[in-house]
C-alpha cells in the first residue's frame, strides 16, 4: 500500500492512513504515527457525579441526577488530547453540564459550552491554542448552545432518521 502524505506539509498537519494518523513534525521532517485515539482503545468510563477537571485521554459518565455540574477543560492541552463526555444517568435536560474551555477556545469560541440533551455524548480534541477543542464525535442531531458548539435537541435517533430520509430521496 503507497502511503500519500501532502507535498508540502506543515508542523502539527495531521494525515490519515487507514485507521492510522501520523503528525508531521518539521524539526524531524518526518511523519510520526499518533497513538489509537482512547475512544477506540477500551479505555474505562469514569463516574463523575460533582463538578471537576477533566484529564486527557479519559471517558466520563456523567450523573446530573441531583445537581447540574460543571467540567472543566485542562488548563495545557496538547495536539490530539482526547476527552470523551456522556450524560450517563439523562438528567442534563434538567441538571445541565456546563463545559469549561479553561482558557482554550472551543471550536473557536470563547465562551463554555452548555450540554443540556438527555444521554447526549461528544468527544472532544484538542488541535490547537486558535482553534481549541473541537467536537469529534457526538451523538446529537444539532450542535447549538453557548459558545462552541454542544448543547445539542436532537438524539440519535433524530440522526439515524435523517440518515435514512438522505438515502431514500436520493
Amino acid at each position: 500500500m503507497a502511503l500519500n502524505f501532502p507535498d508540502n506539509p506543515s508542523d502539527g498537519d495531521i494525515a490519515t492512513v487507514g485507521s492510522k494518523e501520523y503528525t508531521y513534525s518539521a524539526s524531524k521532517n518526518a511523519w510520526n504515527p499518533n497513538p489509537p485515539s482512547v475512544t477506540n482503545e477500551g479505555v474505562p468510563w469514569t463516574l463523575i457525579n460533582s463538578s471537576t477537571t477533566l484529564i486527557s485521554g479519559t471517558r466520563n459518565l456523567i450523573d446530573t441526577s441531583a445537581s447540574a455540574i460543571t467540567l472543566t477543560l485542562p488548563a495545557s492541552p496538547v495536539q490530539g488530547d482526547e476527552i470523551t463526555i456522556m450524560d450517563g444517568s439523562g438528567d442534563a435536560s434538567v441538571n445541565n453540564i456546563t463545559v469549561d474551555r479553561n482558557g482554550n477556545p472551543i471550536e473557536s469560541a470563547t465562551s463554555n459550552m452548555l450540554l443540556n440533551s438527555q444521554h447526549e455524548l461528544i468527544t472532544l480534541t484538542f488541535y490547537d491554542t486558535t482553534t481549541g477543542w473541537v467536537i469529534s464525535d457526538t451523538n446529537s442531531a444539532e450542535s447549538t448552545g453557548t459558545g462552541g458548539g454542544g448543547g445539542g435537541t436532537g438524539t440519535s435517533t433524530d440522526s439515524a432518521l435523517a440518515i435514512a430520509f438522505s438515502i431514500a430521496l436520493g
